[in-house]
């Protein structure tokens, strides 16, 4: 998420984006992680974790109708296209771990 209208980086060979199903602030979302205990996860110590919080946060988004439905589908779909690409290494998944 930005809120600005920034072009994607010319070097990103990838990346998922959709619209907001509603407006949402920068504290909102704050305030949503904080709730929520996103932060509060562990990263599994081979480099994977960053995965498994964004797709769960997509989820989040999407049942708390920020993003429009099926953007989970849509981001794991592309999730599987970038982990097709052989010259890039997406984890396994469960790649953290939240905690209480």
């Amino acid at each position: 998420m930005i809120s600005k209208p920034f072009a994607v980086s010319s070097a990103a060979p990838y990346h998922w984006e959709t619209k907001l199903a509603k407006d949402y602030t920068t504290t909102q979302v704050y305030n949503l992680l904080v709730a929520k205990k996103f932060n509060h996860y562990l990263y599994n110590g081979t480099g994977s974790g960053c995965l498994t919080w964004t797709t769960a946060l997509v989820e989040l988004l999407e049942t708390e109708g920020v993003l429009p439905k099926g953007s989970k589908a849509s981001y794991l779909k592309k999730v599987e296209e970038v982990r097709a690409d052989p010259k890039y290494w997406v984890p396994a998944e469960p790649g953290a771990k939240f905690y209480p």
